[in-house]
């Protein structure tokens, strides 16, 4: 299997990074964004859940204090968050 190739000139790797992590999906329960929200809580680091669905009222409610909860975002502003994060971290 090939997969579609990711246009990488949008992301600035020589820039400083934010002591933050993000995910980026649809809430939806398979995408098992509820456990990467129960880890961060566990470890108290900075969250950031970029996107919408279904699961977003549930989520919400799990979120510890270093989670936050944004969204949709405009592709614009994703790009922006992804560059800059510590890491992009997704379950599914």
């Amino acid at each position: 299997m090939v997969h579609p190739r990711v246009k990488v000139d949008r992301f600035r790797w020589d820039q400083p990074r934010n002591d933050v992590y993000l995910c980026v999906c649809r809430l939806v329960p398979y995408k098992r964004v509820d456990l990467v929200i129960e880890a961060f809580n566990r470890l108290r680091l900075p969250l950031l859940v970029v996107g919408d669905g279904p699961e977003r009222t549930f989520l919400e409610e799990l979120a510890g204090p270093t989670v936050q909860l944004l969204g949709r975002q405009a592709q614009a502003q994703v790009e922006a968050l992804m560059a800059s994060c510590r890491a992009f971290v997704y379950a599914a």
